[in-house]
């Protein structure tokens, strides 16, 4: 019954959204419902929006027909890490597929474009051979973090702080990541609400709200309104509800668990929400190791607590072998059997809860050390999240800033509410308060460039080596990375200066 009237709910949402969006896309027509009555509504929401709208600071410009040729990344395996923000190939009746296809078609049609998409599992070695090659075929440039690093040290890309029409300063960039992701005053890439996969796939925390109701666990909401919600608390929660249900003495996936984790990556996940960086900015504005202080070791011991005790936490890797079915299943098969108080995932994989969980659920963000932490941290996937560029061999760099300030400027206003407010909030959630901590989650996004270059090997201590041994061992690791992880930062200081006097 519960996820009937949801998906009731989300119906009547969706269809007063798309029917908003046709009045903005089809000026003129009448705006149809989803039974095809004509609307008077649709038209002043549409009007309404319009004018509070910020305008990208952007000439009237035809580019009599020009193409803007995006490459972009796919899997063929996994094809939740494709970047489906940039195109789309027609309506199909799903709300984000067909506000990106009208996002297009506006900003076809007002500056006289048309936009392509290339997408390519291989598409920074693609981008490698153009720009070796001299071939201007390409505009802009995604790809995910785990590739952005060797692309931008190979002199691929282009500084967006030179690009003319890119105004960092409005609404749509992320000035968090710019300042995060600046590189000696250059920034090569970055992110704005024109991308949607690097918001698809930053961790969050789902929980059992009726597992918690039921061991009367506090509401942890209103810890995290209060600046309250720690690792702590979760770490108590967690070892609240855990059980070994068969009495066999060893936990499997058919006992009670405190925590599953999709994998090794959520134990940085955890680390990143205590405002813990391997790199940070130095006192000169430049990228400095900064990783080895008390908050670190600090951090990791309370992480490692939270993570790694095998009494009521459990990583998927952990059941390689142990499980008849793929071990990467571990963690959402206890969950959705409502096995799990907590799971370490993505907003994707929300569509997939709503669907499977016979109980309510909730979204929470990523816990802070202590109290004390001002904000709230999130953690974009290193293998998953996107970055994006414009190519050092662009037809015309000057073309690329227009069409990423106008599709940037047009996505604030459509595709990523329909993302966010449409898809993840209103589809996949039950009420009011996980929206707002998808708000929160979606807004306090936190780059690392020790973890997107891996200078020195540095991020394998937490992404690898201290969740798979489950004990603190950063001091020793630490000795031996630091001197090797000095010298990468050195290089690719000298690396920027190079691509910038070629």
């Amino acid at each position: 019954m519960k996820q009937l009237t949801k998906r009731l709910i989300s119906f009547f949402i969706c269809a007063c959204f798309l029917a908003g969006f046709i009045a903005c896309g089809d000026k003129g027509a009448p705006a149809e419902t989803a039974a095809g009555t004509e609307t008077a509504a649709a038209p002043e929401a549409a009007e309404a929006a319009e004018t509070t709208a910020v305008k990208p600071n952007l000439p009237d410009t035809d580019w009599e027909g020009r193409e803007f040729h995006v490459l972009g990344h796919s899997d063929p395996t996994y094809p939740q890490f494709d970047n489906f923000e940039i195109y789309a190939e027609g309506e199909t009746g799903e709300i984000v597929n067909d506000t990106i296809y009208r996002r297009n078609r506006t900003i076809e049609e007002r500056y006289n474009v048309k936009i392509k998409a290339t997408l390519d599992y291989n598409e920074a070695g693609i981008i490698r051979k153009t720009t070796m090659a001299g071939e201007q075929l390409y505009d802009l440039f995604f790809s995910p973090l785990m590739f952005i690093g060797g692309v931008i040290t190979n002199g691929d890309l282009l500084d967006l702080n030179e690009i003319e029409y890119i105004d960092f300063s409005q609404p749509w960039w992320n000035s968090r990541a710019n300042g995060e992701l600046e590189l000696w005053g250059r920034l090569y890439a970055t992110t704005s609400d024109y991308g949607l996969e690097d918001k698809k796939r930053s961790y969050t925390t789902i929980m059992n709200r009726d597992m918690a109701k039921d061991y009367d666990l506090p509401d942890v909401v209103a810890l995290v309104d209060d600046g309250a919600w720690t690792v702590d608390r979760m770490t108590e929660m967690c070892a609240a509800v855990a059980a070994d249900l068969d009495g066999d003495g060893v936990m499997t996936d058919a006992d009670r668990w405190g925590l599953t984790m999709d994998s090794y990556n959520a134990f940085t996940n955890y680390l990143r929400g205590c405002d813990v960086a391997i790199i940070t900015k130095g006192e000169d504005g430049n990228p400095a190791l900064t990783f080895n202080n008390p908050r670190t070791v600090a951090a990791i011991d309370k992480v490692i607590a939270l993570t790694c005790d095998t009494d009521f936490a459990g990583f998927c890797e952990d059941f390689e072998g142990k499980v008849d079915y793929n071990m990467w299943s571990f963690a959402g098969k206890v969950f959705k059997a409502g096995e799990a108080l907590f799971i370490a995932v993505f907003p994707q994989s929300l569509s997939g809860f709503s669907a499977d969980c016979e109980f309510e659920y909730g979204v929470i963000p990523n816990p802070k050390l202590d109290e004390s932490q001002p904000l709230y941290c999130s953690y974009p996937d290193f293998i998953g999240s996107t970055l994006f560029g414009v190519p050092k061999a662009a037809p015309r760099p000057d073309f690329s800033g227009f069409m990423l300030e106008a599709l940037s400027a047009e996505s604030k206003y459509t595709t990523l509410p329909a993302y966010i407010e449409i898809s993840c909030k209103n589809k996949y959630t039950y009420d009011e308060a996980s929206g707002r901590m998808l708000d929160l989650i979606f807004s306090s996004m936190s780059y690392d460039l020790g973890i997107i270059f891996n200078l020195g090997g540095m991020s394998e201590i937490v992404r690898t080596t201290i969740p798979k041994k489950k004990e603190n061992v950063f001091a020793s690791e630490y000795a031996k990375k630091e001197k090797k992880t000095l010298t990468a930062i050195e290089k690719l200081r000298e690396t920027v200066e190079e691509i910038e006097s070629s």
